[in-house]
């Protein structure tokens, strides 16, 4: 089984899920995988708290146009729409599931099925998220051709999000049904960030990952860039 079945098949029991419990945000927080490996989700005071500081990281005005790269459900996303007042949000997923899941719970939203290699931004002048997608990439090319997309659709900042550091060794194991099965999360290191984006007209700021109650935010961390059309900011290294 791969990442992309794994997704397709959680976003299709959640849609079963929904019929009986519309617009549950404790079942859409588990999805996301902002959860333990005892199943402790964080709280919605967390994530409000996380969502508003990638606003302010990122220097986000009001009205301003959000587009997401591996939505999943629409969750992350919308959430960071309202603490931006934005004029415009949505995003994208190669999963048909979820991207029916984030058309359901965020009608006012656009969101349709691609992949990050591929999606095209549907709002000019936008900002762009990828949060926790890039250890789903099967490989370092794949992640670079992801980060080459997030130039072609020229973002006046971007923000990649729950990315697992090189130095964390480890591997996930998952269950279905009575049956176990390996899936790999791909690891990096911020100089592949910072190396790729040397001559690239972005300035980077990488930090330390910290959403309280989210133990694995002490193996993330998160990539902010600036377009230099837009700011006058110096890349700053990894604290």
């Amino acid at each position: 089984m791969s990442w992309d079945e794994l997704w397709q098949e959680i976003g299709e029991k959640s849609l079963l899920h929904l019929r009986d419990y519309p617009q549950n945000i404790d079942h859409e927080l588990k999805i996301n995988g902002f959860s333990h490996n005892d199943n402790a989700l964080i709280s919605n005071e967390s994530l409000f708290i996380y969502a508003k500081s990638i606003v302010e990281n990122l220097q986000i005005r009001n009205n301003s146009n959000l587009w997401e790269f591996g939505c999943g459900t629409g969750l992350f996303i919308s959430t960071v729409a309202k603490m931006a007042c934005a004029a415009q949000y949505g995003g994208s997923d190669n999963s048909n599931s979820m991207i029916d899941l984030a058309k359901l719970n965020y009608p006012s939203g656009i969101f349709f099925t691609d992949s990050a290699l591929n999606s095209k931004v549907p709002f000019s002048d936008s900002y762009i998220f990828a949060n926790s997608v890039f250890q789903y990439f099967p490989n370092l090319d794949y992640a670079r051709g992801v980060l080459r997309n997030v130039i072609l659709n020229s973002p006046r900042a971007f923000a990649l999000l729950d990315i697992p550091h090189g130095d964390f060794s480890g591997q996930l194991i998952e269950r279905r049904g009575n049956s176990k099965f390996k899936l790999f999360h791909q690891k990096y290191s911020p100089d592949f960030f910072y190396e790729y984006f040397q001559n690239k007209p972005y300035f980077l700021e990488i930090r330390s990952q910290k959403i309280d109650g989210y133990e694995q935010s002490q193996e993330r961390f998160n990539v902010f860039g600036f377009s230099v059309n837009f700011s006058s900011g110096n890349s700053k290294n990894l604290k």
